[in-house]
């Protein structure tokens, strides 16, 4: 009787075990497919990115605007050798599309206020399509006209794609027209697709046959409870190593990004020093924002975290503010902005976990240093009110538009896409208060400048 309970109970063990190692690979295997989906998009937009900005520089905003001026009308371009001037900057775009290895079309087009909508104008294409009308264009074209962007997977009628724009500025910086390069994202996808159905099929064969050997061998551990105990402490430990085998590995193929951009520019012999300096310092430039935007999501999502607890301590208050206005002085200098600080010597302590409050005052004070102009000042003041620390944070710098303000802790938000930074800075300050129990706001006028305040408990 007790060799059959004995016997039940192992066939459930057996049945489960083999289930949740086929389970298992299925969830693991769409988790890694998920993650080549999100590394490729991220290095096809930080390509696009490139190839756009590249080229976007090279075209010349005035002839662009020659062009436009000479032929107003849909279709008065219809050939290539219609125009010299035309050919020849269609030629220059031809040269980067084939220096790149892209196989769709490379194109400029400009907004259209009478069919309010973008009208292609200079492509790569063997028909001209002059002034024909850019039908679903992306909403964000029209917002990022001025600066350029990256557009997402996207869908139209002829497929998935992924595209980035920048600006065509003539020489007194307005902008002619918008380059975007695209690539086809649905290629991918397929591709990727049929690799996880290759590589689930091979781990489900693998996990068949790391399922029998389990099978004997929780057979032969039936036989005895010692030998079960011991074997359940061994796979206890082979779990803790799979666990974190598995978290080495899904960092690597986000440490491969730099090394790989690296590998690929570095080896094309065709290109000019010039050229390949500029796009293995562009590649490399996108490598470390993303993984600065990295670190920065694993810090945040820290924060947020609900098991999240802080490690309060006790703080000179004066001392701190001190110091740290003290430590941004010589930066502030560097790119002649003033830093003036009013913080009293005699402030109340305060309880606060120290590596945060030093990282929220760091990314305020940054953020400000980062937006503000040679001539600029930035003040830091403190003062007790209503039995609490209030802190500011003012400067004098080119303020914020009333509409950007209720948006501006949230992630990935920057006042101006062309400064340096992840838009994460604020988030973090946000979830650093909020943790602290703080009530804080930002009050801003364009033209005038910014204040930042936070008041903590006493």
């Amino acid at each position: 009787m007790l060799r059959r309970e004995n016997k039940g109970l192992s066939s459930r063990l057996i049945s489960f075990t083999v289930w949740f190692a086929a389970g298992f690979t299925i969830i693991l295997s769409f988790f890694i497919y998920q993650i080549q989906i999100n590394i490729y998009e991220d290095k096809e937009l930080s390509r696009l990115q490139a190839i756009s900005r590249t080229l976007s520089v090279d075209l010349s905003g005035e002839s662009l605007t020659i062009l436009k001026n000479k032929y107003p009308n849909k279709d008065d371009i219809k050939s290539i050798e219609q125009d010299s001037l035309y050919a020849f900057m269609r030629h220059h775009m031809v040269l980067a599309k084939q220096e790149n290895k892209l196989e769709t079309t490379i194109y400029t087009m400009t907004y259209d206020s009478i069919s309010k909508g973008f009208v292609f104008l200079l492509s790569t294409s063997e028909m001209p399509y002059w002034r024909h009308k850019y039908t679903e264009s992306p909403v964000i074209l029209l917002e990022k006209y001025q600066n350029g962007g990256l557009i997402p997977p996207y869908q139209d009628e002829n497929g998935t794609w992924l595209s980035a724009f920048s600006p065509v500025r003539d020489k007194h910086g307005n902008v002619t027209a918008i380059l975007q390069v695209d690539a086809r994202f649905d290629h991918f996808i397929q591709e990727a697709r049929s690799r996880i159905i290759i590589n689930l099929l091979l781990s489900l064969l693998i996990m068949g046959i790391v399922a029998g050997i389990m099978i004997y061998v929780l057979r032969k551990i039936g036989k005895s409870k010692d030998r079960i105990d011991q074997e359940r402490m061994e796979l206890d430990i082979l779990k803790k190593e799979l666990i974190a085998n598995v978290s080495h590995d899904l960092r690597t193929p986000l440490a491969s990004i730099q090394g790989y951009i690296e590998t690929v520019l570095l080896m094309k012999d065709k290109l000019s020093e010039e050229r390949k300096d500029r796009y293995l310092r562009t590649s490399l430039s996108s490598a470390q924002r993303l993984r600065v935007l990295i670190d920065e999501l694993f810090e945040i999502s820290i924060l947020e975290s609900r098991s999240r607890k802080l490690k309060l301590e006790e703080i000179n208050t004066s001392e701190f503010l001190l110091d740290t206005a003290l430590a941004f002085r010589n930066s502030a200098s560097e790119k002649q902005i003033t830093c003036e600080c009013d913080v009293p010597t005699n402030l109340p302590p305060i309880k606060v976990e120290v590596a945060l409050f030093d990282r929220l005052l760091q990314n305020i004070i940054g953020n400000s240093l980062k937006y503000c102009n040679p001539g600029d000042t930035i003040k830091l003041s403190a003062k007790v009110n209503q039995g609490k620390l209030r802190v500011e944070i003012s400067d004098s710098g080119p303020g914020i538009d009333a509409k950007d303000l209720p948006h501006i802790f949230d992630r990935f938000r920057r006042g101006n896409p062309e400064k340096p930074g992840t838009g994460l800075g604020l988030a973090i300050v946000k979830s650093i208060l909020e943790l602290h129990q703080a009530a804080y706001s930002i009050e801003s006028e364009v033209g005038k400048g910014t204040t930042f305040w936070f008041e903590l408990k006493i």
